[in-house]
């Protein structure tokens, strides 16, 4: 890609001097909106401020554009921001890395490194974000650490959602989808006043279509979609200084898992590994084509629902009390078949999941002679549960455990957590073109955490009650009895693993192990803003953020493997500068380095007699140094080009640890991080004109482009990982169509990835297996919109 780096570093050194922040696209109508100029306005700092005015790199995405691209998953916004991955964990937790920060952890009580918000309410955990690309106004991504406002658990960013709200007068809307796979949608809202001092939004969508991967041993199809999304928000307004608004939101996702592609079998005990899951079909070059086990529900039957109440007061003119109270419900049930095989139980897992989440925040804020500063505090409880039932009966690990067969094993994994965090942010005018922005926060986590390995049926049973009482044999100790299903079988065969059990588990004793993390810190950021012109910026950004500590969730026979990792802390430098020229041309650019302690990641750990599996870990150091770059183009009224590029260059500074395929540790240091292109670029193509005094036509098309990556960290030189390689690719989006001039209504044709790019966004081993899990093929199809 010599050339496309080229192109890059040479827009940065033009465009070094003007800023970082994208926007494409005029926002809808808000308070938080274009000015008449072309302005655009964005609320990265809980007020509305112009980007100009803005020292941090912001990509901003108003909501007509994100319809027009058909934009309902958190996946989508991967082609549209620049430096910004989402790939698919196969158990429909999306995993966000952003400037290459990020972490693929895909259980339920795992939080990202990317913060999510909706209207400055949080989604924590990455597998309820699923609905929040509903009727929206704009979506703000905030890149580097945000961890101020916005707490812990934004190292990389924070992507604010923000909702279209209620209208003073009646308006409504509908849009409806048909397209490739019989998939078809319909989306509406209605909106307005029901009272002088009360109005409201509904908004609501459902998606519905057939399977469009293909077994490759029979005539079988599976992929289908079912989902509904739905969100009410009531705004009351008593007085003039004083405003309620009560938002109830939830989705309910029936939709079957994606099925992996099996890309190689590699036997943990090549003896007994069984023909038919060497012998297993493979495809080759399609993304349609895989296989699983027939007659199977690999649907899911998730629900998640959430109420918040936000209330303002206005003590004065320049005074306002804000509170958000919010609660959070999640229940999980799906079926994964992670294999990639028919006829054969190589890896399949049923997951049952729960999150209960309350939020609590107040702050005061407030402007005097320009300064503006905030001040609050917010508090979080939260409770998870995970249950996993693996069944690998026709793997190599467990077809002979201590001498006896087994079908596979169950986790049982609980958290309690508990967060609390004080913050402040002052915005200060030192001359009529400098400014100056800082924030602290004091934040304190504990989280207590119960798990175990458990029986996962009655077959099961004699194999793990054999193998634990050969390792208490050894120790002198007497059998235990024959295990029931669902009981704990995990035990500490070592002191320094028991040091960790709060519960107070004895040695090679099976049970529940317990254990607890209690952590704090102090997230901070500094800014210098200098406007050498109204339409311009260069800043200096430096900021600290962190990423709470977690458990790992997994069926362990040593409670050890559970962890913690500890928090990690990311120090940011960043330098950059926008500048604006009318509405026809925007300029943005920036450099930065990331200094990383205790990187979490998806690592690997040797635990015999099962062999290599996953856990959590942590880099003790690590760095990444960056540049992106931006342009809107305008050179007629009725075209408009934005271009953005991000060049990462990750590396692991010093890290002992397993490579996914070892079995002995090896230094890892000089590794560049998973899911982190060195290139991505975005160009977005949009022209239209009216062809009559009623009538406009428009087309626009989106290209996006990923370097080459891994899903897993590959030494330099390293070779056998090849696997894990992420390829890189290009994508090619378009629309076409027409809308009444004064834009009540819209039908336009529409293709994504016209070209049917194979490409896929990760891989996995698991067990005897490797999969990946490829990216939809060639989609296209029709949709239209009519307001009221």
């Amino acid at each position: 890609m010599k050339g496309a780096k080229a192109v890059l570093l040479a827009s940065v050194a033009i465009g070094t001097f003007f800023g970082s922040a994208q926007a494409q696209e005029n926002v809808a109508a808000s308070p938080a909106a274009p000015a008449d100029d072309g302005e655009i306005v964005v609320t990265a700092q809980r007020r509305a401020q112009a980007l100009s005015d803005v020292g941090m790199s912001i990509t901003a995405i108003g909501g007509e554009a994100l319809a027009q691209r058909n934009v309902t998953r958190a996946e989508d916004l991967s082609k549209l921001v620049a430096g910004l991955s989402v790939s698919d964990s196969g158990f429909s937790t999306p995993i966000y890395t952003l400037r290459g920060v990020g972490i693929n952890e895909p259980s339920v009580g795992s939080t990202s490194s990317v913060a999510i918000y909706v209207d400055e309410v949080p989604l924590a955990y990455p597998i309820t974000t699923q609905g929040a690309a509903l009727d929206l106004q704009r979506i703000e991504v905030l890149k580097g650490p945000q961890g101020t406002l916005y707490g812990q658990n934004s190292t990389g960013g924070t992507i604010n959602y923000i909702a279209n709200k209620p209208t003073d007068d009646f308006a409504a809307g509908v849009t409806g989808t048909f397209g490739r796979f019989n998939r078809g949608s319909l989306e509406g809202f209605i909106s307005g006043p029901i009272a002088p001092t009360l109005k409201a939004r509904i908004a609501a969508r459902g998606t519905l279509g057939s399977g469009w991967q293909r077994s490759l041993t029979r005539d079988d199809s599976i992929g289908k979609v079912e989902n509904f999304v739905g969100r009410a928000i009531v705004e009351w307004e008593p007085s003039d200084i004083f405003r309620v608004t009560f938002n109830a939101n939830g989705w309910i996702d029936r939709s079957d898992n994606l099925v992996p592609q099996l890309v190689r079998v590699t036997p943990t005990n090549p003896a007994l590994a069984l023909p038919k899951v060497l012998n297993a079909p493979r495809p080759v070059g399609n993304a349609r084509d895989t296989d699983w086990e027939p007659d199977t529900s690999l649907d899911r039957n998730d629900k998640f629902w959430q109420g918040s109440v936000r209330a303002e007061l206005d003590i004065s003119d320049e005074v306002t009390l804000t509170s958000i109270t919010a609660y959070s419900h999640l229940d999980r049930h799906q079926t994964t078949d992670y294999d990639g095989i028919a006829n054969a139980l190589a890896v399949q897992r049923e997951q049952f999941g729960k999150i209960k989440s309350l939020y609590q925040e107040v702050r005061l804020s407030a402007s005097f002679s320009g300064v503006n500063w905030v001040v609050g505090v917010n508090i979080s409880d939260d409770e998870t549960s995970d249950r996993i039932l693996e069944d690998i009966r026709d793997s190599s690990t467990v077809r002979l455990l201590a001498g006896l067969p087994a079908h596979g094993a169950g986790t049982r994994v609980d958290q309690k957590i508990n967060n609390w965090g004080v913050f402040t942010s002052i915005d200060i005018p030192l001359t009529d073109q400098l400014n100056f922005t800082g924030g602290i926060r004091l934040s304190e986590e504990t989280r207590k955490f119960e798990g175990c390995g458990t029986i996962m049926d009655e077959f099961s049973a004699p194999a793990y009650t054999n193998l634990i009482n050969i390792f208490r044999a050894g120790a002198g100790l007497p059998p235990v009895p024959l295990f029931q299903v669902g009981e704990c079988f995990s035990l500490y065969r070592t002191a320094a693993g028991q040091a960790q059990d709060t519960g107070g588990l004895p040695l090679l004793t099976p049970g529940l192990a317990r254990k607890e993390l209690k952590e704090n810190n102090v997230p901070w950021n500094l800014n210098l803003n200098f406007k050498p012109t109204d339409r311009s910026l260069i800043y200096a950004r430096v900021s600290r953020g962190y990423k709470s500590g977690n458990f790992a969730t997994l069926g362990a026979l040593d409670p050890i493997v559970y962890g913690p990792v500890v928090q990690e802390k990311l120090t940011a430098y960043e330098l950059g500068g926008r500048v604006s020229i009318s509405r026809r041309l925007r300029f943005e650019a920036a450099v930065f380095r990331y200094d990383y302690i205790n990187k979490q990641l998806r690592a690997r750990v040797f635990a015999p007699p099962v062999g290599n599996i996953s856990a959590q870990d942590n880099i003790p150091k690590s760095k990444i140094e960056g540049a992106e770059f931006s342009a809107m183009i305008s050179p007629v009224r009725d075209l408009t080009l934005n271009l953005s590029g991000t060049y990462i260059k990750s590396k692991v500074v010093r890290y002992t640890g397993f490579s996914v395929i070892g079995s002995t540790p090896e230094d890892l240091s000089g590794t560049p991080f998973n899911f982190t292109p060195k290139y991505s670029l975005n160009a977005d193509l949009n022209y239209s004109h009216p062809v009559s005094n009623d009538l406009d036509a428009f087309v626009g098309v989106n290209v996006a482009y990923r370097s080459k990556t891994s899903a897993v960290f590959t030494p330099p030189g390293s070779t056998g990982l090849q696997d894990f390689d992420i390829n890189q690719y290009t994508l090619v989006d378009g629309q076409l169509g027409v809308s009444s001039a004064e834009g009540k209504w819209k039908a336009w044709f529409w293709g994504r990835n016209i070209f049917n790019k194979y490409y896929w966004t990760n891989v996995v081993k698991a067990a005897d297996v490797t999969v990946r899990f490829p990216g939809m093929p060639a989609t296209y199809g029709v949709s239209a919109s009519m307001t009221f």
